[in-house]
């Protein structure tokens, strides 16, 4: 059965191209080519692995792969499983244009959100693409309120304290939650620009986050101006 989007219209105005999944799968694929400043021509083809199962991957022009993502997806979110880079070519953007062409796919197809369970490393990189924390269970929330406390911001130490105080009063798991990604939001904005505070706070610790179709839409200055950067010939 087709997707229909029943959220804000978005105005294509991109050359990306698009193809069904599958003779029985409506969902749309993307792909699209761009001009790496170190790798040359890149093409980033998206494709189906197998029953709900995705992937985008990244490769040169002689077909030698460099990067990988993989995801599922429903009617209503995708759930990233992993992104790969190959070790040689880190920190050259090509997370960053995985990223691109996993949003791309969520407009296209009318997705509500991308949920993903981000392992410690990559919490600020996902981050900074306007993924959310999105903890829903007592177990995780209280695990990372507990590390807050050795956080060396006092401000952040202080209320995680408060937090964990009152869960125990109250048992109030969805309170808790939601106090928990507030401020877990709030202490990856103050250290995204601190490299030095990162490995003390965020080492052996996973975050579920999540971007919103509607967090895409109301940073579609941000995610333009990341499309004309790549010249992805691409916008919101």
């Amino acid at each position: 059965m087709q997707v229909q989007n029943s959220y804000t219209p978005i105005n294509f105005e991109g050359k990306v191209k698009f193809k069904r999944a599958s003779l029985f799968d409506r969902t749309k694929l993307c792909s699209f080519e761009v001009d790496h400043e170190n790798l040359g021509p890149l093409k980033i083809q998206s494709e189906k692995t197998k029953k709900g199962r995705y992937a985008i991957r990244i490769h040169t022009k002689n077909y030698f792969g460099v990067a990988n993502e993989s995801f599922c997806m429903t009617n209503n979110d995708i759930y990233g499983v992993s992104v790969k880079t190959s070790e040689p070519h880190r920190g050259q953007h090509l997370g960053e244009i995985s990223s691109l062409a996993t949003i791309i796919t969520m407009l296209k197809n009318g997705i509500k959100e991308i949920n993903l369970f981000s392992l410690d490393s990559a919490i600020l990189f996902h981050s900074k693409y306007k993924f959310e924390p999105n903890i829903t269970e007592a177990r995780p929330a209280v695990v990372i309120l507990k590390q807050m406390q050795c956080s060396k911001i006092k401000e952040f130490k202080v209320r995680a304290q408060e937090i964990l105080a009152n869960f125990k009063k109250n048992k109030n798991q969805e309170e808790l939650c939601r106090a928990t990604n507030k401020l877990m939001a709030e202490y990856i904005a103050e250290t995204q620009a601190d490299a030095k505070s990162i490995p003390n706070f965020y080492r052996y610790m996973g975050v579920d986050m999540q971007l919103t179709r509607e967090n895409v839409i109301k940073n579609k200055d941000f995610f333009n101006a990341l499309f004309e950067k790549h010249d992805i010939d691409y916008k919101i």
